[in-house]
């Protein structure tokens, strides 16, 4: 079972500590297995008494790797099963120094602040179309807190920032009504199958709603057998 590793972590800790990465780990433990083990051995004749034959242990390994891949693919889906809970991360996440959400025409992000930076000449929002750079001075200098380059455009003219007590808030205006999986190249990404992606009503023109509510009565004159519109006369 997967919970029972948790009592070597600490020993597996510190060879991955030790090596320094997931390949030269990886070489440690099949090392390990070839030199210590039947792990490699092949069974080609009756009379052999140990090792595997030709592909199992090939199959054991791959087995477990699927395992592994299942239970985070799960963990990844609880994850944003969490943040659609949360408001401040609604078609979004949480990551290290920020929270965002989004609809279908701007991305909301919040940047938390410490507690004595209350006047916004403390604070540096610098958002361009394809960038964003927030940061704080503090001690004569500056802490950044987010700066990279957006997964997509901006409308940087009408994105707009504001200081709140313990936070900086940021709406981006989106120059394309698309989902976004990311606010930064390099972070990770949302699934955006995972999230809400109904048009809030708000964000519909007179145009959308005229077509939308001619639809609406459409579905429901065809359900009561009745002529649609147009099949109406005028």
């Amino acid at each position: 079972e997967p919970e029972l590793s948790d009592r070597y972590d600490h020993a597996l800790l510190g060879i991955l500590q030790h090596v320094g990465n997931i390949q030269d780990f990886l070489n440690v433990y099949f090392g390990f297995l070839y030199r210590k083990t039947d792990f490699y051995r092949l069974l080609l004749n009756p009379q052999d008494r140990f090792g595997f034959p030709p592909g199992a242990a090939q199959g054991m390994v791959m087995q477990t790797f699927k395992t592994y891949e299942r239970l985070a693919l799960k963990d990844h889906e609880q994850r944003q099963e969490d943040f659609q809970d949360d408001p401040d991360s609604y078609n979004g996440a949480v990551r290290k120094n920020y929270i965002w959400s989004q609809d279908y025409a701007d991305v909301e992000i919040k940047v938390p602040v410490p507690k004595h930076i209350i006047k916004g000449r403390q604070v540096t929002v610098d958002l361009r179309n394809m960038s964003v750079r927030v940061a704080v001075r503090e001690g004569g200098g500056e802490h950044v807190l987010m700066e990279g380059n957006l997964t997509h455009k901006i409308n940087a003219d009408t994105s707009l920032w504001s200081l709140e007590p313990g936070k900086i808030l940021i709406s981006l205006s989106k120059c394309g009504e698309y989902w976004w999986n990311a606010i930064l190249e390099g972070e990770e990404k949302i699934d955006i199958d995972k999230i809400n992606k109904e048009r809030s009503m708000a964000s519909v023109d007179e145009e959308e709603h005229a077509v939308l509510d001619r639809l609406t009565f459409d579905y429901h004159q065809k359900l009561q057998g009745k002529p649609q519109s147009h099949e109406m006369k005028v």
